[in-house]
C-alpha cells in the first residue's frame, strides 16, 4: 500500500495544457500527467515556504 493520500482536484483548462506541454519535454516524458502534476504542486508550496507567504486553504 501507498502512503499517498488519495485527492481529486479539477484543474483550469490552461492549467491543464501546461501540464500536458511538460509531458513533451525530455524532463517528463516518462513521468504520467499524475506524477508532473505532484512535482508542480510540490515546487509551488516550496517557493512558496520560501517567499514567507502564508499557504492557506481555498476553503
Amino acid at each position: 500500500m501507498t502512503d499517498k493520500r488519495r485527492v481529486s482536484i479539477a484543474f483550469p483548462k490552461e492549467l491543464d495544457k501546461k501540464i500536458l506541454e511538460l509531458k513533451k519535454d525530455d524532463r517528463f516524458i516518462r513521468c504520467s500527467y499524475s506524477e508532473i502534476a505532484r512535482q508542480a504542486i510540490r515546487y509551488g508550496v516550496s517557493a512558496l515556504e520560501q517567499s514567507g507567504e502564508k499557504v492557506s486553504g481555498g476553503d
